[in-house]
């Protein structure tokens, strides 16, 4: 599923706080729906702001992804130990 503004916005550098708490909104929305009513037991909620991290629509927008236990999907990549080095030491600065 994809949830967009209506707005036009190309990144998240480009969006409103309004809007961008309407987006959070719909989000939490949606979430419950499938988990309460849907029978999944979670989501991926995916987005890419900017070219340069794999953004290809010039338009906000959020990939909410209904998930189960073993449905196969792998939303995540595996990173080699060198990667997940480099990452925690971002996070940790």
């Amino acid at each position: 599923m994809l949830i967009i503004p209506k707005d036009h916005c190309t990144d998240l550098n480009d969006i409103t706080d309004e809007n961008f708490i309407e987006l959070q909104k719909t989000l939490l929305k949606i979430n419950n729906h499938i988990i309460n009513s849907c029978g999944y037991t979670g989501v991926n909620i995916l987005m890419a702001s900017g070219e340069s991290v794999g953004q290809s629509i010039r338009h906000v927008h959020f990939h909410l992804i209904p998930r189960n236990f073993h449905d196969n999907i792998v939303a995540w990549p595996e990173l080699s130990k060198e990667k997940k080095k480099l990452l925690m030491g971002f996070i940790k600065n």
